[in-house]
Parts: C-alpha cells; structure tokens; sequence
C-alpha cells in the first residue's frame, strides 16, 4: 500500500460537433492502490439536443493502460438511480476505456455498437457509472 491515493476527478462529457449542454452537475471520486483505479461517477445533465454522436466522458484520473479491444480495456459499469437512457442503456451499455476517456458501447446482436445520443428518452438525463481499471 505504499502508492494509494483517494480524490476527486470531473467527468466531463466529450463535446463533438452538436453535443452541447445547456445545464451539467458532475460528480466523481477515485482511489488508486498501486495500478488500479477504482472510479465513481454521477453526471446529471440537459442537452441542448439529441445528435447522432458517440456517448463519451473524459476527465480520468489516470491514463489508463490500454485502449485496444486486444489486451487489457477495462469495463465501466452503469447502474444505480439512472434516468432517461434510453432503451441501449438498461443492461446492455456500459462504457470502456480508452486513454483518459471513457467510450459508450453496447451489446448488439453479439458484436459491438457505439452507444449514441440519440438513443436516450430525453435531453435531460442522470448517469451513474462504477469500475475500475489499471493505469500506465
């Protein structure tokens, strides 16, 4: 236990071209014991609109060590009091690292698919993600 730390980060979501917020509250702890980083999440937010575009949160802690599907990507788990979704997201979505970053992805018929705005319920939505992943 001689590299353990504990503190905030700030779960941003990833602006693309037409994803804007009109109000966010974000939320996030982490503790690194060695080269894991567990990490907590709320991202309470509006939307501007609903585009097209991949779901993604920057704002790490760390880098993470890998950001290829072929060694170690971590999965970020969703749950807790999530509202407005949409249907991708109840047991299916979860996200995955990638440097500082984290991807939404979802289960889709056995492969992969990029979990997009787009598929929510409603501009204004509640996100609570949970995991944990090894950093460089």
């Amino acid at each position: 236990l001689n590299d353990y730390e504990e503190g905030t980060w700030t779960p941003t979501i990833l602006s693309y071209s037409g994803v804007t917020t009109s109000s966010i509250r974000t939320y996030g702890i982490y503790t690194k014991i060695g080269r894991i980083c567990h990490i907590h999440a709320k991202i309470a937010a509006t939307l501007s609109s609903l585009p097209g575009q991949n779901w993604n949160i920057s704002g790490l802690p760390f880098t993470s060590l890998d950001a290829s599907d072929s060694y170690q990507r971590a999965i970020i788990t969703i749950g807790g009091d999530c509202v407005n979704l949409g249907g991708n997201a109840i047991g299916k979505a979860h996200f995955r690292t990638n440097g500082t970053n984290l991807q939404g992805v979802y289960l889709n018929s056995g492969s992969t698919a990029y979990w997009t705005y787009n598929t929510m319920d409603s501009t204004s939505f509640e996100l609570n993600i949970h995991g944990f992943y090894t950093t460089t």
